[in-house]
């Protein structure tokens, strides 16, 4: 669809979910499952969301953490990751799904193709003076994009490293080297920049990471930040050549089309998911849980972990409500949350489930409301 100067758009349906990542793609599963007329709205040409667009690895917050063997969180989880159908991996004191790039977007449109009540409209970015008509709403863009045309408060998280995963071939396989050594050597030379490794299998031509980006980059635009992210992928690899007898050859494969944000705009709610109720036993709770521990990239140092209760975190309703009249919920990234809480519910496992419980409450309230229009508004800079 083309944006420029378009007049503004109606869009219908008895739950609208906008945007197509994890969360969004488990709410438009959940509330057609409930028998909802299901719209759901992404300005990509097909879903996925950061998973996709950002060239991500792995699929985290499907395991339980401190497990000898991979046990899934969730009948959901489960679901999702016998979709993909990759084998689990262990990482330290997790386990994460390996994927291949393209891999969870096709696992997500062959889910939605099963939901005939299902209509996606991709390639669409809504805008200020569009209509939207529904019973229940869901803003599932990571970034509350459409609490913020909607006029609900919002608040900005810390900003946080952003990150655009890549794959480098032509290692030597002959030469020995370690990611400590590698990271080393990078640090000598004060890089801006910090990659993060994945674990070596040797069997294997490729490396996979992330490359991390300062914080001040966060505000950067999309374009600017994926040419800006080319430019350090290319220093990255002149170094790796001069400086490691493994990557002499070195050359990069692939990389994601876009740099993906860890941290962004949220609901404003009274009750949010903050550090406390990451630690303690919220069992008392209603709603969903997590599992995973808060990933918080504050600066290039690497990321701080903070790890749950035992027993997980709850992710009260409240989070996701942002409004009762009309309809609205939010799903992913921009729930209620702290800087901290928002590292924890940003990982793709952890999307899932808000974005099912979001789908659940969405068509429940489809079944006895009527339907609000809603016309959306120039987002302010509030904080």
């Amino acid at each position: 669809m083309d944006h420029r100067n378009r007049q503004p758009l109606t869009f219908t349906a008895d739950v609208i979910v906008v945007g197509a990542g994890p969360s969004g793609v488990s709410a438009a599963l959940a509330a057609a499952k409930a028998g909802a007329q299901v719209l759901l709205v992404d300005e990509h040409s097909k879903p996925g969301g950061t998973l996709d667009h950002a060239g991500l690895h792995t699929i985290c917050g499907l395991y339980l953490p401190d497990r000898s063997k991979a046990t899934y969180v969730s009948d959901r989880a489960r679901m999702w990751a016998q979709a993909v159908g990759n084998k689990p991996r262990r990482i330290g004191r997790v386990h994460v799904l390996p994927i291949d790039p393209g891999q969870f977007s096709q696992t997500a449109s062959k889910m939605l193709e099963t939901q005939p009540t299902i209509q996606a409209s991709f390639n669409t970015r809504l805008q200020p003076r569009d209509h939207l008509v529904f019973r229940s709403l869901i803003d599932a863009t990571g970034q509350a994009s459409i609490l913020s045309m909607a006029d609900l408060p919002t608040t900005a998280t810390e900003p946080t490293c952003p990150g655009v995963g890549f794959s480098i071939g032509g290692i030597d396989h002959g030469e020995a080297w370690s990611s400590l050594q590698v990271l080393r050597q990078l640090a000598q030379a004060s890089r801006r920049f910090l990659p993060s490794f994945l674990p070596w299998d040797k069997k294997s031509r490729e490396v996979q990471g992330i490359l991390n980006l300062p914080p001040e980059f966060h505000a950067e635009k999309p374009v600017r930040l994926a040419e800006h992210a080319q430019e350090c992928l290319g220093i990255m690899l002149a170094d790796l050549r001069q400086t490691c007898a493994a990557f002499k050859s070195a050359r990069l494969e692939w990389s994601g089309k876009k740099v993906g944000l860890r941290s962004g705009r949220v609901f404003a709610g009274f009750l949010r998911l903050d550090e406390e109720m990451l630690r303690k036993d919220c069992t008392a709770y209603p709603g969903i849980r997590g599992y995973w521990p808060a990933e918080w990239w504050r600066d290039l140092r690497g990321p701080r972990y903070i790890y749950p209760h035992p027993k997980g975190f709850a992710i009260p309703d409240e989070c996701l409500r942002a409004s009762r009249s009309p309809s609205i919920y939010t799903a992913g990234m921009s729930l209620s949350s702290s800087s901290l809480g928002q590292a924890a519910a940003r990982v793709a496992g952890v999307c899932i489930e808000t974005g099912h419980r979001a789908g659940e409450l969405a068509a429940q309230d489809a079944r006895r409301s009527a339907s609000s229009r809603l016309v959306l508004k120039q987002a302010t800079a509030a904080t």
